[in-house]
Order: structure tokens, then C-alpha cells, then sequence
């Protein structure tokens, strides 16, 4: 749940993987493991939510 007022930021695959310090293909294989469940677009374009910016750990 999101507090009134406070947005999710969603960032694309790439950015997702670059943060997390993985790859694509990595970011991928467990999407089909079930490991991670990304939102999809309209389009059918993936949208991770980004961790909140007082984060620092992938933990978050």
C-alpha cells in the first residue's frame, strides 16, 4: 500500500538490472523463476518499482 500523496517510481529493465547489479538476462531468469514480479504496461512493457531513495540495500 502507498501512502496518500506518495508515488511508486517505476524504472525500466535496464535500470532495474544496473542498480541491482545484475544483467538483463539475469533479471529475466528470475522473473521466471518467480522471483521477482514486475508490472506490466499496456503495451506489455516490464516496470520494476524502484527502491524508496533512503534505501541503499537491494534488501529494501
Amino acid at each position: 500500500m502507498v501512502a496518500r500523496g506518495l508515488r511508486m517510481q517505476l524504472i525500466c529493465p535496464a535500470e532495474a538490472a544496473r542498480r541491482l547489479g545484475i544483467s538483463i538476462k539475469a533479471l529475466k531468469l528470475y522473473e521466471r523463476l518467480g522471483l521477482v514480479h514486475p508490472l506490466r504496461t499496456q503495451k506489455g512493457w516490464r516496470l520494476y518499482a524502484a527502491a524508496p531513495s533512503w534505501c541503499h540495500s537491494a534488501a529494501c
